[in-house]
């Protein structure tokens, strides 16, 4: 049987060792599995469904198409573009947009993993968009996603580890 002074260098170690490694692995969890969530509920552009270009069709000659679609695009249109630029950070937001396009949210999925992954004891870690109109596509700006993203995920995340032990 251990004494009470050997019981509370026990409970010291654990405290030191074993519960910082612990939260550590819950919270790379939930920063993949909420990065998860939110790139695959980001939006990507249909130019073919939205309005303006309905009408920009109407009127359209065959300048300003997508190739093969027939439907013109709107002036410096780049579908991906918001799924590409979701960003794990650790220690403070990322505030520099990614350039270029990742449609189906691999990339921005693989490094945002590869961040969390490199989490060792519980720190603050970031997901963020920082493009102009993520605020819009949040709040509804979007068909593909009314309710937003972020909120989503939270809701989700938070319904799921609400009785972590």
């Amino acid at each position: 049987m251990t004494d009470a002074r050997g019981f509370g260098l026990d409970i010291s170690k654990w405290i030191k060792e074993t519960v910082p490694a612990r939260v550590a692995e819950v919270q790379r969890t939930i920063v993949a599995e909420a990065l998860t969530l939110i790139v695959q509920a980001t939006p990507v552009g249909n130019h073919t469904k939205w309005k303006a270009n309905i009408l920009r069709r109407r009127r359209a000659g065959r300048e300003g198409r997508a190739a093969g679609s027939g439907e013109p695009l709107p002036r410096g249109y780049v579908g991906g573009h918001a799924r590409k630029n979701w960003q794990v950070t650790i220690g403070a937001s990322s505030s520099r947009p990614l350039s270029g396009v990742d449609a189906n949210g691999s990339e921005a999925l693989r490094i945002g993993y590869d961040v969390a992954a490199s989490i060792k004891s519980p720190t603050i870690a970031y997901i963020g968009n920082p493009l102009p109109y993520m605020f819009r596509l949040e709040n509804g700006w979007s068909k593909q996603a009314p309710r937003g993203m972020v909120a989503q995920a939270v809701a989700a995340i938070s319904a799921k580890y609400a009785r972590v032990q």
